[in-house]
């Protein structure tokens, strides 16, 4: 199965070409952004993770890439902004899960706050937003606990498997298997997924009513890591695009086999 390359296994790997690579050519700036900004083009379709600057009305930035809002873009805050009475509001990956109008967080922004967000941009314009935690740094005076290495870690059947700590970088696709707690493997190459790996499933993990896993789709239902292990640990066959870097997997994105 060799499917069509899916939009957040793109944004992934144009992230690492950016740095690998670095930017060459030169872009007008959008209206009241630095001349370092890029402006959001209209082949632009990656997904953005950082500060965001307001830059104008419906246009923003984050790092140095413009991008626009439309009606239809969503908004998921509710830990700096659209904050709720009763404080914070994440799921277990620490993501803002109040939605939040278009107004209020262009108000809030305008007021100079910070938001730290990660947006999915397709074509120059926002798909959605999505408020996330900073993680906390870690204590100078205290030594990370050395992890053990999860049983049956970096084997296969035939015993050739590529282990998760020789850094590999590069996408993956096709069925996953379940190596141990935190760690999966396709190809025989195995990887780690941590609470930061986005995960876009529907179809095998974390399912949906009516959702169809025929050839060209994908899942587009958010899945935090903690679900799609339980999923994987009970058997379930998945079948996804994976884009890793450093051993470490920065999305995933599944795809329709039937």
């Amino acid at each position: 199965m060799n499917p069509g390359t899916h939009p957040l296994l793109l944004a992934s790997a144009a992230v690492l070409l950016l740095v690998g690579t670095g930017c060459s050519g030169e872009e007008e700036a959008p209206s009241g952004a630095g001349s370092a900004v890029r402006e959001a083009g209209d082949d632009n379709t990656e997904v953005l993770r950082g500060e965001v600057s307001y830059l104008g009305p419906g246009e923003y930035a984050v790092g140095e890439q413009a991008f626009s809002m439309s009606s239809d873009t969503l908004i998921f805050a509710g830990i700096h902004a659209c904050l709720p009475e009763d404080g914070p509001s994440t799921d277990g990956d620490g993501n803002g899960v109040v939605e939040c109008s278009h107004q209020d967080f262009e108000a809030f922004l305008q007021e100079g706050s910070t938001v730290l967000a990660e947006v999915k941009v397709e074509e120059g314009v926002a798909d959605s937003i999505t408020e996330y935690e900073e993680a906390p740094e870690p204590s100078p005076d205290t030594e990370a606990p050395e992890e053990s290495e999860p049983a049956g870690a970096g084997e296969d059947a035939g015993g050739e498997q590529a282990s998760a700590g020789d850094g590999f970088t590069g996408a993956l696709a096709g069925q996953f298997q379940y190596v141990g707690p935190g760690e999966y493997a396709v190809d025989g190459q195995s990887f780690l997924v941590t609470a930061d790996t986005k995960i876009l499933a529907g179809l095998y993990a974390c399912p949906v009513a009516g959702a169809s896993a025929t050839v060209g789709s994908y899942g587009d239902v958010p899945c935090g890591s903690d679900l799609f292990e339980q999923a994987m640990a009970a058997g379930t066959e998945v079948f996804a695009e994976v884009a890793v870097t450093g051993g470490t997997a920065d999305s995933i994105a599944e795809y329709g086999v039937l």
